[in-house]
């Protein structure tokens, strides 16, 4: 599918609305104030953080790492009629290039949520009414980036779709 200008304005406005409100406000929440004196971040805002990249990760990413898993189903098919040593080592080099891009955004960022969750357990006792505010406003922004989601596919247009088509 071909983007339009309508798609890419739509992928910018998710990108505003589920990583850069939801930070700004997490920073100004538990981070920001403190600038001037030390630079400190609470257990909570790391977590917090790793909690909006996750989703922006499960709502952006994981279509394209689904193509990544049609692909490296694609190459284990193709090693099996390879037999040219260079076609062999192209498809290995390619496999395991794929293999753990899929590996570190599929484990990574749920093991650190777990490490992380479990720190916060023993630290957010106090910080909780800061935490319901910041998710709050958190989630009303990832509200309207699922909106302009929606905006962005109603916007994509076939490759050779005309002017004549356009809505």
């Amino acid at each position: 599918m071909k983007w339009s200008r309508k798609t890419y304005l739509f992928f910018t406005l998710q990108l505003i609305c589920f990583l850069v409100v939801p930070c700004v406000l997490i920073w100004l929440q538990y981070g920001g104030a403190e600038l001037s004196t030390k630079y400190r971040l609470s257990v909570t805002s790391i977590m917090l953080f790793a909690l909006v990249f996750l989703i922006a990760k499960k709502i952006l990413l994981n279509p394209w790492l689904k193509k990544i898993d049609s692909q490296l189903g694609q190459i284990e098919v193709q090693q099996l009629a390879a037999v040219e040593p260079e076609a062999v080592i192209s498809l290995k080099k390619r496999f395991r290039r794929l293999s753990l891009f899929q590996l570190f955004f599929n484990a990574v960022m749920p093991v650190l949520l777990l490490i992380l969750a479990v720190m916060t357990i023993k630290v957010v006792e106090a910080g909780l009414i800061k935490l319901y505010g910041v998710l709050m406003f958190s989630a009303i922004s990832i509200g309207a980036g699922v909106l302009f989601k929606v905006g962005e596919i109603y916007s994509v247009k076939c490759e050779h779709e005309g002017k004549a088509h356009e809505e």
